[in-house]
């Protein structure tokens, strides 16, 4: 199977109701650059939904980045400009939140990316801070981890962290220009990337959601208003999205979080547009 094409269908969902208009599906395609791998096999990416607002509120959003599903169907949003971690259900309900600004455990300094591993831990890029912070998905605060540098296995800003089916841990070292690869204890595997507007270049590098079926990342690329896809060991495979107003089908201005649930759906949160855009991997 590979790669062959994307493709969008939109539904609209505004806030926490869904008003479902009749007659709205549309389908296009997307501009993509096929890669060389034999493992590209994803054939379209269907849009389905958005939802949010701006604010302080329960459900509202300052500034969003990181957001991750659980097995459970919970997603966990990153409200960086808050300093906290929100819990919606699939469908936007409001669910709970935990964090404060500071240096302490459980506090922030600008969190950006969230992953969760196999054990249901909770892995949270505390960027300013330099440091991982580890919760269960209540918030009970477990442990963390990191040093600053630009080092083999140091941070300068660690922004984005995926984790694999082999508990293989991806991390966007932002300022740094590169993704870093570790197991779950903090052992660093590897790296690859730099600052730049080529394929498997980045620019604001953003967040990494691994897809299962195709083992693949999708790391979102900010600045270049596109999400680019490679494979576990680096190798770009294709990119999809366009810079826009959100007037249009899988328009972005800055595209930064990303993540997928048990079905399989993509979630792409937009920190200048505050909403979030889902899409359907086929």
């Amino acid at each position: 199977m590979k790669i062959k094409k994307i493709t969008i269908v939109l539904f609209f969902l505004l806030m926490t109701s869904f008003i479902i208009f009749s007659g709205c599906e549309k389908r296009e395609e997307l501009p993509f650059e096929p890669g060389t791998s034999d493992s590209n096999e994803i054939q379209e990416i269907l849009f389905i939904k958005k939802w949010g607002t701006s604010g302080s509120g329960q459900g509202e959003f300052n500034g969003i980045q990181g957001i991750v599903c659980d097995k459970n169907g919970y997603i966990y949003i990153v409200n960086t400009g808050n300093n906290c971690i929100q819990k919606f259900n699939t469908n936007g309900n409001f669910i709970k939140q935990w964090g404060t600004s500071g240096t302490g455990n459980s506090e922030f300094n600008t969190p950006i990316g969230i992953s969760i591993d196999s054990n249901k831990i909770l892995y949270i890029c505390d960027s300013n801070n330099n440091r991982i912070q580890k919760f269960d998905t209540d918030g009970a605060y477990l442990g963390q981890w990191g040093t600053p540098g630009t080092g083999n296995g140091e941070f300068n800003a660690p922004r984005w962290i995926c984790i694999d089916d082999n508990d293989e841990v991806y991390i966007s070292d932002y300022i740094n220009h590169r993704i870093q690869k570790f197991d779950t204890d903090g052992t660093y595997l590897g790296q690859w990337g730099q600052w730049g507007t080529e394929n498997g270049d980045f620019k604001s590098l953003g967040d990494i959601c691994y897809l299962n079926k195709y083992n693949a990342l999708l790391i979102t690329d900010a600045d270049n208003g596109r999400i680019q896809i490679f494979n576990t060991k680096g190798d770009f495979l294709l990119k999809f999205g366009q810079w826009g107003t959100g007037t249009n089908d899988g328009d972005f201005q800055y595209p930064v979080g990303i993540a997928k649930d048990e079905e399989g759906y993509i979630y792409i949160s937009d920190a200048y547009l505050d909403i979030i855009q889902k899409f359907e991997v086929k």
